[in-house]
């Protein structure tokens, strides 16, 4: 199954993360890794209130429907 991982700037688990992205895409699993230093982690569930977190969530978005 395809992944998107999302690195937001401070996320405590930042390097455990592209670990375990790296290791999805050398075991042939569609993988893309993108960071965005400047969100926070939960910047989804703030979407609509800034124009940063509303442009993240658009992108996922489009990325969801262009996987599914």
């Amino acid at each position: 199954m395809p992944r998107c991982l999302d690195d937001h700037g401070g996320d405590l688990l930042r390097d455990e993360g592209l670990a375990y992205g790296e290791k999805r895409k050398q075991a042939g699993t569609k993988t893309e890794i993108r960071q965005q230093p400047d969100l926070v982690h939960p910047c989804n569930s703030i979407a609509g209130y800034l124009p940063v977190t509303e442009r993240a969530f658009n992108e996922v978005v489009q990325l969801l429907r262009e996987t599914l």
